[in-house]
């Protein structure tokens, strides 16, 4: 509408430019990262494409006991994406380019400025591999351990048609955390937890395994008794 001379200037509202298929399938998997502080948390979160092709998410936190918490509002842009996390409070802004994503966390809205947080894209961090079968007839059942001033305790058990193992940390309210894969080859075990970046190998001696546990470069030696 124009009035005295006026001319009508066009409203440009302010939009994300729609994303792109690649962009989507660039973001779909699992990135895993850690969020700085005295814990030093690992952080994961996995998104997925619905049947629309919307793109979905949940975050994890195995050292918290925290798995698949909902994602909301996903903003996804070229090589931009932006959600909040409604149970915790939490938001989260970043960029990414191939495996890499940067950007900063806000829970609470504190820090004002954001607590940076870059994630890594992996193939594998709270899904489970099917653990063979040889190996599971070795290790069915529990076991109890302790890694540092933690009692740990290993589940062998099925779900369903699929063997499973879980891990749980009592103390840290930490369970059914996925043991992400496991291979028996004599009497040598080797079990991947890929959510928390452990790998634990050791030699299996009826009911007890001893072996190394190994997480972000620190080895600590782990002695499980199947109870």
């Amino acid at each position: 509408m124009e009035s005295g001379g006026s001319k009508a200037i066009p409203l440009a509202l302010g939009r994300l430019p729609p994303a792109s298929r690649a962009d989507l399938d660039a973001l779909t998997g699992s990135w895993q990262g850690t969020l700085p502080g005295p814990a030093k948390p690992t952080i994961v979160f996995e998104f997925k494409q619905d049947a629309k092709g919307s793109l979905t998410g949940g975050l994890s936190v195995p050292e918290q006991g925290a798995l698949g918490v909902p994602l909301a509002n996903l903003e996804v842009g070229p090589g931009t994406i932006a959600f909040k996390i409604p149970q915790i409070g939490g938001e989260y802004k970043a960029t990414f380019s191939g495996a890499s994503m940067t950007g900063s966390f806000k829970q609470g809205g504190q820090p004002q400025t954001g607590v940076p947080l870059n994630l890594t894209k992996t193939n594998i961090a709270t899904e489970q591999r099917g653990i063979g079968g040889d190996a599971f007839t070795l290790l069915y059942g529990n076991w109890k351990g302790r890694v540092s001033k933690f009692d740990v305790v290993l589940h062998f058990t099925v779900n369903g048609m699929q063997q499973v193992a879980f891990l749980d940390v009592p103390q840290q309210n930490a369970m059914d955390i996925p043991v992400t894969s496991a291979t028996v080859t004599g009497k040598r075990v080797v079990l991947e937890v890929a959510a928390l970046g452990v790998e634990f190998s050791g030699d299996l001696a009826g009911k007890t395994l001893t072996g190394q546990w190994v997480q972000k470069g620190e080895t600590t030696p782990v002695t499980w008794t199947k109870q």
